[in-house]
């Protein structure tokens, strides 16, 4: 497959189904709002978002598979940067099924459906809830915080939104949009292990629905099939599970 430079980017963001699982993140690198690599063949495109997601557009038949196989997922594939495909078409499924040294994972969807924005929720005394500026972001850590999906952190600022729980002037929990595109924001919750069970995730992912809310772009969820905190904690805050799909990786990344 080929690399495509930002100019033909256009007829990637042709070809993505906005309806598909996950596709905030691929229309975001298509659209330039957020960093990522595209490739084509034929008339199939992979659009790959910084954070690693990776997504097939257009119509890959068997040679365009194999071809992504061989240049992203097998066990000796040189491209060095992680790829995780998100896959929902039976056929490209089995055939990646039936490849050597792939892990085949599910993914959950979720859709905000209610007809209002959630509450604030109430905080332990000692902890407030802050929009994220860049002293709060440079202090975050953790796998899930804005530097997951966003390659510099003025991008974020500029492009992106976040809140945080900030105790002693730390942040200690935040939700952040992890990917954004022209309608929609997929929210990404971390929270310091030292802090968890008190609340202070639905707190932070309720400010950013409200906030999504405001901006009239609808608020979306995904987790591992496997993340039962995550799927429960979508669920309190008013989410619907909408679709799930399969994930491609090199069993070794």
């Amino acid at each position: 497959m080929i690399r495509l430079t930002k100019d033909a980017y256009s007829d990637a963001l042709a070809a993505i189904d906005p309806q598909s699982c996950g596709a905030v993140y691929p229309l975001s690198a298509a659209s330039g709002i957020q960093c990522g690599d595209i490739f084509a063949a034929k008339d199939a495109f992979v659009i790959r978002h910084s954070c690693g997601f990776a997504f097939l557009a257009g119509s890959p038949d068997q040679h365009v598979l194999s071809e992504v196989y061989a240049q992203f997922l097998a066990p000796d594939a040189a491209f060095p940067e992680r790829f995780l495909l998100f896959l929902q078409d039976e056929a490209a499924l089995r055939f990646f099924q039936a490849q050597r040294g792939l892990t085949i994972e599910r993914r959950l969807f979720f859709a905000y459906r209610q007809a209002q924005a959630p509450e604030a929720v109430p905080l332990p005394e000692g902890f407030s809830c802050c929009e994220i500026t860049m002293p709060l972001l440079m202090q975050m850590q953790g796998k899930v915080t804005p530097f997951f999906s966003w390659t510099q952190p003025d991008a974020f600022l500029r492009d992106g939104r976040g809140f945080c729980i900030v105790r002693n002037e730390k942040p200690v929990s935040w939700a952040f949009s992890a990917a954004v595109s022209a309608d929609e924001t997929d929210i990404g919750v971390e929270t310091d292990s030292a802090f968890r069970h008190m609340g202070l995730a639905r707190a932070a992912a309720a400010e950013m629905i409200r906030d999504c809310i405001r901006q009239n772009r609808q608020p979306v969820w995904a987790c591992h099939a496997a993340n039962t905190a995550s799927r429960m904690l979508a669920e309190k805050l008013g989410f619907t599970q909408i679709s799930e799909c399969c994930t491609v990786r090199r069993s070794d990344s």
